[in-house]
């Protein structure tokens, strides 16, 4: 295939460089949203030709393997800039770059809708038409250099997940699937029938993930629900066929809803009902709530795309019935924490203040650390009343409210979190977020306690965990090359007298060590044979 770049394919490619660069300029500092703003207008401008051509070509036409060239080559170019994005918006997030940075969600948004998921839609249309071109012409294909989908790793993995991984394989497996790699998912199913049966049992499991990202992310191109039912064993066809009735516009009443989710067989009724949760139609929501078990409202928080309309509706159930405990709401709090510093659009910002309004009602508040964090939602949250025009100052008043009802009681010590009855999705979604890093790092899975892992970013974090025997020894190693972290002597020393750590870490720390260190960890107790007997070799080398 032609690797040469048109003149179009070369302007996006270099206004990619100079965004991308501009963003790890400003890493530790406040982004100029600003400039930002016109930097990505730029891209999206540039964008405009190359998506035109795309739209338009045809694989009879000469020069669709340079159009095919040229939006491939964007499309990696947009995953440069979604990740550089991303990365900003993570530190923003953890506090190693101010808080401010958050707003880089709306320039984020836009490109995506403007560049990121135009381009994915027409690179992979434009590989389903020379694939299907190639086909019946072997020497065209012999010849053909095209190299793999660009996302064909990333969907392979999460393909493989899907089929043979656990709980928290599938929850990654399903958001990546509906989220970043949907097209190329939606390539994959429509490439063949007989991919979906193997994946049925997975996508079931977490099917509100897959309604959410139908009915609410605005996705272009075909349902994936419907994609999903062509390839589907009768079974399955006949479950997925039950949402879309759910769904359907036909059905313009809630109690008209509802009496279908009554009819529908028995068996589906749980996972139907956990999907109604995520429904246009607020009395449908309420009714989903309100019929909904405890489980099914963890699950349906968990998964990043659930939408603040879900949220609301939810957080209103479950702060009006005697079911949900204080403790139970203080992790609902945490699960959706992350979500809520992600508000794109005015309704999202609407919701958004009403999940506020009931959350202040919430004595924990006054607790340290839930002040501070729903503080720094509250300014959040402010700062987008501006964007959007909210000119009430809703969110300002809550603000005054909390600080005057704070310096009035003072520091309160935040209570232990109580994990009883909480699903795992919840613990490594809340370990992903940074929320108990110190108790989840204690965790026995490992996929729940490497989360932890990038919030041990600082020595003294990093004394926390080698000075607990209870960690995870996965963590111990992962913070354990990090070596920046362990410079100080007594850091060095507790993480090496660790009995959890790795001989295998332990053992790429001797050359750092003095005879004085050698002498203090060689009378500590619980060390691995190994590392004891290459301390005592090296001590006596040294006589």
């Amino acid at each position: 295939m032609a690797s040469n770049l048109s003149v179009f394919g070369e302007k996006f490619d270099g206004l990619k460089a100079q965004f991308v660069g501009a963003l790890e300029r400003q890493r530790g500092e406040k982004c100029d949203l600003q400039e930002t703003a016109v930097a990505a207008a730029k891209l999206a401008g540039a964008a405009e030709p190359l998506l035109a051509r795309a739209e338009a070509i045809a694989p009879t036409d000469g020069d669709f393997e340079s159009a095919l060239a040229d939006v491939e080559t964007a499309y990696g170019d947009w995953k440069s800039i979604a990740s550089a994005l991303e990365e900003s918006i993570r530190l923003a997030y953890d506090g190693s770059d101010p808080q401010e940075n958050l707003q880089l969600d709306d320039v984020y948004a836009n490109l995506k809708s403007q560049i990121g998921d135009p381009l994915a839609a027409r690179y992979s249309r434009l590989r389903s038409q020379w694939r299907s071109h190639l086909a019946g012409r072997p020497w065209d294909a012999y010849l053909d250099k095209a190299s793999a989908h660009i996302d064909t790793d990333s969907l392979n993995a999460s393909l493989a997940g899907l089929v043979h991984g656990d709980e928290l394989d599938i929850e990654d497996a399903v958001g990546q699937l509906t989220g970043p790699l949907r097209h190329a998912f939606a390539d994959h199913l429509e490439s063949g029938t007989d991919h979906v049966e193997e994946m049925e049992i997975a996508l079931w499991k977490r099917l509100e993930i897959v309604v959410a990202s139908d009915f609410w992310n605005k996705p272009s191109g075909t349902r994936l629900l419907t994609l999903l039912q062509r390839g589907a064993s009768p079974r399955f066809r006949s479950a997925l066929d039950s949402v879309e009735r759910l769904f359907s516009p036909a059905l313009n009443t809630a109690a008209a809803t509802i009496n279908e989710l009554n009819n529908a067989p028995e068996a589906y009724k749980e996972r139907l009902n956990r999907c109604l949760m995520l429904h246009p139609d607020y009395a449908v929501r309420r009714y989903a709530a309100t019929n909904a078990d405890v489980n099914s409202v963890w699950k349906v928080i968990a998964s990043e795309s659930v939408p603040c309309a879900t949220i609301l509706s939810l957080l209103e159930h479950m702060a009006g019935t005697a079911r949900y405990e204080s403790a139970q709401l203080k992790i609902f709090f945490d699960t959706i924490y992350r979500r809520l510093l992600h508000l794109t659009t005015r309704a999202d910002v609407l919701y958004a203040r009403g999940i506020v309004r009931i959350l202040l009602r919430q004595n924990f508040f006054m607790e340290d650390t839930y002040f501070t964090k729903l503080m720094k939602l509250l300014d959040y949250i402010r700062a987008k009343e501006t964007v959007h025009g909210l000119d009430d100052n809703m969110v300002t008043s809550f603000i005054k409210r909390l600080e005057a009802e704070k310096q009035r009681i003072g520091s309160v010590e935040t209570a232990q979190p109580n994990f009883d009855g909480i699903p795992l999705v919840i613990l490594r979604k809340l370990a992903r977020d940074g929320h108990f890093w110190r108790l989840l790092a204690l965790h026995p899975i490992v996929k729940i306690a490497r989360e932890t892992v990038r919030y041990v970013s600082t020595s003294d974090r990093a004394l926390i965990i080698a000075m607990d025997p209870r960690v995870n020894p996965e963590v111990l190693a992962a913070v354990a090359r990090k070596r920046s972290l362990f410079s100080l002597v007594s850091t060095r020393i507790a993480l090496l007298s660790n009995p959890k750590t790795p001989p295998t870490v332990s053992l790429e720390y001797i050359a750092d060590l003095t005879r004085r260190d050698i002498e203090t960890l060689l009378r500590k107790p619980g060390l691995h044979p190994e590392f004891r007997m290459r301390l005592r070799n090296k001590y006596n080398t040294r006589r």
